[in-house]
């Protein structure tokens, strides 16, 4: 059986955010390991097999908070 990745709040910020910074800098033609090494090593000081599975985990699309407020909507007050 396999164990269950950590799911929490805290660790998806965190991937999101390895992934941003690697989005950017992948389409410059930087490898792999230099991003690593000049960008996400000294900010969040994870090795780089924790990158590797960082930049490869799926994460799940963010659910709408119901009690976020909407725009108005000009179609309904048009009864």
């Amino acid at each position: 059986m396999r164990k269950k990745r950590y799911t929490g709040n805290s660790y998806t910020v965190r991937v999101k955010a390895v992934q941003e910074v690697y989005d950017q800098y992948i389409k410059t033609g930087l490898s792999n390991r230099e991003i690593w090494k000049r960008y996400i090593w000294p900010v969040y000081g994870i090795c780089e097999s924790t990158f590797y599975r960082y930049i490869s985990q799926e994460l799940p699309p963010e659910e709408e908070d119901p009690n976020q407020l909407k725009p108005w909507n000009n179609e309904d007050s048009q009864s």
